[in-house]
């Protein structure tokens, strides 16, 4: 049972108030609460406790809700923050281009302690150095002498970043001395040419820019030796490959050749030819030694490459396929995922050669055993996850990955997605 109360009068405000002023507040009080006491009047103790445990269910609900709208406030009002940065850096010519060493689990956290930084500087209008007090002559300033020094700064600041950003793109293994020497001859030209206004390039700034650089081609020259030594491994699988089609060729010979013998000695036993049957016998005891040989001579196939893929168009966001392949090149067995029965190309996040990929794989499946999409055929390698995940899954278990991408590109699924609206 619920009892409706009128509303709480409205209490006197202020640090005096009349007499009238209180005793209208307080009758109007004495009659909620007779008219409380009204309603309670007749009802047993049951019922009144009844009433009060819905109250306090009520004022618990109302509690909350308010403390969940207060989470909510604060969660937005943080995220109006980040947006209200982002904005203010991107007005001032710094967009967040992709770093090459995004994808590297050593070098992704340096790189972005560096890139906080130069937000930092950029929001704060400190990247680039001018004098505001420019004047052409003693005359009071006018409104173009007053713009000038923060256009002039604004045109500059986009100029150096192009050149940075350029350099971080394009910057190759050994070449770090000349691209970072580029990067100060820039910097220098800008000083030169914007003197008259003491225009310049904060000194921090161009610091941070060069890490960049040099986080970009620390990641080039890792890139490189594992190249290098994705060469061998290929190379490797290759053999292997070879050889174990070798293997299969000869023993499906030798499994023919014994076909026919015990053909042959089924036909000497029939004759009772003695001799025939023993030289049967013979050659049969050699074909099933030669057969042990090459069960002997069987290749190690638990070396191959790792993958992690996602297609969100297909399968939707948090949805990765986790396997692996023996193929020399593993980009062909990517390219037969995405045949005809899936509207998009797979992103990969990462491909990597394990001397036993079959460990790490099973070490994968196992963490995300959970969150498999197909619960009853095992070898559908689908997990609900998402590539993050999946890289602190490998983090934990120290397993070692050159490049992870945790960010799918999904190029022809966001396009159809454009045109589509």
């Amino acid at each position: 049972m619920s009892i409706a109360l009128p509303d709480e009068p409205e209490r006197p405000r202020g640090k005096f108030f009349g007499a009238r002023a209180q005793a209208r507040y307080l009758e109007a009080e004495n009659h909620r609460l007779r008219t409380a006491l009204e309603q309670l009047d007749g009802l047993g103790l049951v019922e009144i406790r009844d009433v009060i445990t819905q109250a306090r269910q009520a004022l618990a609900a109302l509690d909350e809700q308010h403390e969940t709208t207060v989470a909510e406030l604060e969660t937005a009002q943080a995220q109006l923050l980040d947006v209200r940065r982002d904005v203010l850096v991107q007005q001032r010519g710094l967009y967040d281009v992709e770093h090459p060493a995004e994808a590297s689990p050593t070098l992704a956290e340096k790189l972005s302690t560096v890139r906080a930084r130069i937000h930092h500087l950029v929001a704060r209008g400190d990247a680039v150095g001018v004098a505001t007090d420019f004047r052409l002559n003693k005359r009071a300033r006018s409104a173009i002498e007053r713009a000038l020094p923060s256009q002039l700064s604004a045109l500059a600041l986009a100029a150096y970043d192009a050149e940075a950003e350029n350099a971080i793109r394009m910057v190759e293994p050994g070449r770090l001395d000349v691209a970072r020497a580029r990067l100060d001859r820039f910097a220098q030209t800008v000083s030169e040419c914007g003197h008259i206004v003491d225009l310049h390039i904060d000194p921090e700034y161009h610091r941070l820019r060069t890490v960049e650089l040099e986080l970009a081609a620390q990641h080039a020259a890792a890139l490189a030796g594992e190249a290098e030594t994705e060469r061998d491994h290929r190379a490797a699988l290759a053999q292997s490959s070879r050889v174990a089609d070798r293997l299969r060729h000869e023993r499906s010979l030798l499994e023919l050749e014994r076909e026919h013998c015990s053909s042959a000695l089924a036909v000497a036993h029939a004759r009772a030819d003695t001799a025939e049957t023993e030289r049967q016998v013979a050659r049969l005891a050699d074909l099933d030694q030669a057969l042990a040989d090459i069960t002997g001579r069987t290749v190690d196939t638990r070396a191959g490459y790792v993958y992690v893929v996602s297609n969100i168009g297909s399968f939707g966001d948090g949805v990765v396929k986790i396997g692996m392949t023996r193929r020399p090149d593993p980009m062909n067995h990517i390219r037969e995922l995405a045949d005809e029965s899936v509207p998009f190309d797979f992103d990969v996040h990462a491909m990597f050669f394990a001397p036993d990929a079959v460990a790490v794989l099973a070490v994968l499946h196992e963490h995300l055993a959970d969150r498999r999409v197909n619960l009853v055929n095992h070898r559908r390698e689908f997990f609900r996850a998402t590539p993050l995940e999946v890289f602190n899954t490998l983090a934990t278990h120290r397993i070692g990955v050159p490049e992870f991408r945790t960010r799918p590109g999904a190029t022809e699924y966001r396009t159809s997605a454009q045109m589509a609206r």
